[in-house]
């Protein structure tokens, strides 16, 4: 027997109640004691202080000295990532350019039919078979050749940024994973002219965002269409998909530090405090979202899941797009019969599926 299927909509509903909870007054933004840090988690508070210069991003800051032997490769790490894209208030980079212009010569049609061809042999997907996919992708984007030893370098630098570290030997493991990345971006774009730290660091910090969230977009927006019963069309295909963006948001937070102070719907913010803006449950703000926890394509507000304004994530078009192709192609609309999600990857600031499988041509999941 499949294992019995989870809810990615209980999933999320129960991470917002969890933030929620603590909120006393409701008001969107409140001060947690035990973590040090203030939280906010509506849909306006986070558009309008995102795009302020109240905040400013903020910086990895470790103790060198609990890493003795590991002390320089730890600090040329955290020298490195600091300077990079995901680091800095400055959003312009070269990598923009790099991956828009390889997203253009990447034969998505064929990555697409290749996948879906593991049907006639499988009769379903899982999430290795998406995986590989997305890992694909990743590389292609930023000019690397596809590569299984990168792709897993490049999950384990993830787990950092979405809250999963277990451990100071983990961390140590991140370090020498991004590092390695790192190099590889380095011989990658070597040539006559040297390429700064800083693009170098922008390329490796592209291609470890890439890994996961396209795939995530794709399950999500899968599961959504077999749970609810939806029906999808090549003209509707991409509201489906920012739907499930908005819904099952693989990003639920992210971090800043004030840059000043400031009086913010009566709470006094000081310039230093951190704030974790929980962008991915403003997706679920009633005030903004009729019925939140409704799948409803279409809608007129956009969700933060990708961010908001200067700080839109750089890959936001390239994944809906991709997302969009793969639901949108016929065997994919003509077959699907059963999503089921049988492992969730749950972080301090992710959410999203980590087991799953699809069943399809008929091949339902819940045969013994």
């Amino acid at each position: 027997m499949f294992e019995s299927s989870l809810s990615l909509t209980e999933a999320y509903k129960k991470r917002y109640d969890e933030v929620v909870r603590s909120d006393n007054e409701r008001t969107g933004i409140y001060y947690h004691s035990d973590k040090k840090y203030w939280i906010i988690y509506d849909y306006h508070s986070c558009s309008q202080l995102l795009n302020s210069q109240y905040v400013t991003k903020k910086r990895m800051i470790i103790p060198l000295s609990m890493f003795d032997g590991e002390k320089k490769v730890v600090e040329r790490f955290i020298s490195l990532i600091n300077q990079s894209l995901i680091f800095r208030d400055e959003s312009n980079s070269d990598v923009v350019r790099v991956i828009h212009q390889n997203f253009k010569n990447i034969p998505r049609d064929e990555l697409i039919k290749r996948t879906l061809s593991l049907l006639n042999r499988k009769k379903y997907l899982d999430e290795h078979d998406l995986i590989s996919l997305n890992n694909m992708l990743a590389a292609r984007l930023v000019g690397l050749e596809p590569s299984n030893q990168l792709a897993a370098h490049a999950h384990n630098v993830g787990m950092l940024f979405d809250g999963r570290v277990e451990g100071k030997e983990h961390f140590v493991e991140i370090v020498h994973s991004f590092l390695t990345i790192f190099d590889a971006c380095r011989n990658l774009v070597a040539g006559d002219a040297p390429c700064s730290d800083i693009n170098v660091s922008d390329r490796a910090i592209a291609y470890i965002a890439a890994h996961q969230t396209t795939m995530q977009l794709i399950v999500a927006a899968l599961w959504a269409i077999s749970h609810f019963s939806l029906k999808v069309s090549a003209e509707n295909a991409r509201d489906v998909v920012i739907e499930a963006s908005r819904l099952y948001s693989p990003v639920l937070s992210v971090g800043r530090v004030m840059s000043q102070d400031l009086i913010f719907r009566g709470q006094s913010l000081k310039m230093g405090d951190r704030v974790m803006f929980y962008t991915g449950l403003a997706n679920f703000d009633p005030e903004v979202f009729n019925e939140p926890f409704r799948f409803i394509p279409g809608r007129k507000n956009k969700p933060l899941s990708f961010g908001t304004g200067m700080h839109m994530c750089i890959g936001m078009g390239i994944s809906l797009n991709v997302a969009s192709s793969f639901i949108a192609d016929p065997s994919v609309r003509s077959s699907i019969r059963n999503v089921s999600i049988t492992g969730l990857a749950e972080g301090v600031s992710a959410l999203g599926a980590s087991r799953f499988s699809m069943g399809m041509n008929s091949h339902e999941l819940d045969e013994s």
